[in-house]
């Protein structure tokens, strides 16, 4: 349904050239601004160990969730500008779009390294045991009770946030976001039914769904 998520890998500007002719000689770690086991997750963690091996130096991933991902990009950027900390970030979580007072200028104090990934489309994802078995019963459900309907996103601005606001757009609905840390807790909330439903990327939600719930 939508393909807005691209995986980005980012360092603070800038590096040195001393930096860059001694490198690597410690471990670098991959800053990811999210939980494990989300879409920006996912694609560091098979990176980590391929990029180990080419480059003979240890590969960490490291998840500091906050912010809708602005935690964890002010964190590269208050790092040495050395190549060591890098930013694991998708399109959506580059802030500076979005927020009036990010802490850093994306453009200006990061620079991209490379694409790792193209994702994966979202899935619109609801409890099994609800009453809605279509896009168009849930829309229904929203008309009825406006102020009980919700959706869960993994944080303000992401993606899942931008197609809630799309299907709002597009339906006339006024559906309420209702922002989690992550894929992970705002997958579980639709799961325990704190929420009506979740844009959710497919691959986070294939074991769910599979598993029938």
């Amino acid at each position: 349904m939508f393909r807005l998520f691209a995986a980005i890998l980012f360092a603070a500007c800038a590096l040195t050239g001393a930096a860059r002719a001694e490198f690597p000689e410690r471990t670098i770690t991959l800053l990811v601004s999210f939980p494990p086991g989300g879409l920006t997750d996912i694609p560091a963690r098979i990176l980590a160990p391929e990029m180990q091996q080419r480059l003979g130096a240890p590969v960490i991933v490291e998840n500091r969730a906050g912010a809708s991902g602005i935690t964890g990009g002010s964190y590269v950027v208050r790092s040495s500008a050395d190549g060591y900390t890098l930013l694991v970030s998708a399109l959506s979580e580059v802030q500076n779009f979005y927020y009036l007072n990010v802490p850093y200028d994306a453009l200006i104090d990061l620079v991209p390294v490379g694409k790792i990934a193209d994702g994966p489309p979202l899935v619109l994802i609801v409890n099994a045991k609800s009453p809605f078995k279509s896009v168009a019963d849930l829309i229904a459900y929203e008309k009825a009770h406006p102020t009980n309907a919700n959706f869960a996103t993994s944080g303000v601005a992401t993606t899942p946030a931008i197609a809630v606001s799309q299907l709002n757009s597009l339906a006339g609905t006024k559906f309420q976001e209702i922002p989690y840390k992550g894929t992970g807790p705002a997958t579980s909330a639709v799961v325990i039914g704190d929420v009506q439903a979740s844009f959710v990327f497919y691959p986070s939600a294939k074991g769910l769904i599979d598993g029938g719930q």
